[in-house]
C-alpha cells in the first residue's frame, strides 16, 4: 500500500487575511466621516421638518382657542412630534422647547417661540428658532 497520498488543503494565508482586513479598515476611515455628516444632515432636516410642522399646528391651535399653545397642548392637539418630557419634547436627538418655558397665556395670545437644541458627540451644539412668523433661524453655531 502507498501511503504517500499529498492532500492538496487550499486556504487563505495569513497574509491575505491581513491585508482584506487593512483595505476594510482603510475604506471605513474614509467613508466614515461622509457617513457622520449625512447622519447630521438627516437629523437636521428631521428638526427643521419637526418646527415647521409645530408652526402650522400652532396657527391651527390659534384659530381654535384665539391662543398659542404650550409644547404640552401642543402635543395633545397633534400627537407626532416626539416625546413629552417635562415641558420638553423630545425626537431625533433634539429637544425642542418654548421660550420662556412656561409662557404665560397673555404672552401666548400674540406670540410663541420654540427652539430645537441638540449636542453632537464632538460637543458642537445645534440650534433652531422660530415663531409665529414661521421663519425658522438657526442660532448656533
Amino acid at each position: 500500500m502507498n501511503q504517500n497520498k499529498t492532500v492538496n488543503h487550499r486556504g487563505f494565508s495569513l497574509i491575505e487575511l491581513l491585508i482584506v482586513i487593512a483595505c476594510i479598515g482603510i475604506i471605513m476611515a474614509i467613508s466614515y466621516p461622509h457617513m457622520r455628516n449625512a447622519l447630521v444632515d438627516a437629523r437636521q432636516s428631521g428638526a427643521l421638518q419637526n418646527l415647521r410642522g409645530m408652526v402650522t399646528a400652532q396657527h391651527t391651535y390659534h384659530l381654535q382657542y384665539k391662543r398659542f399653545a404650550t409644547l404640552t397642548e401642543l402635543d395633545s392637539f397633534r400627537t407626532g412630534f416626539g416625546t413629552l418630557s417635562t415641558g420638553t419634547l423630545l425626537k431625533n436627538n433634539y429637544t425642542f422647547q418654548t421660550v420662556p418655558a412656561s409662557p404665560s397665556v397673555t404672552q401666548l395670545e400674540s406670540s410663541f417661540t420654540i427652539t430645537g437644541t441638540t449636542v453632537l458627540p464632538d460637543g458642537t451644539i445645534y440650534q433652531y428658532l422660530t415663531d409665529q412668523s414661521g421663519n425658522i433661524t438657526r442660532t448656533l453655531p
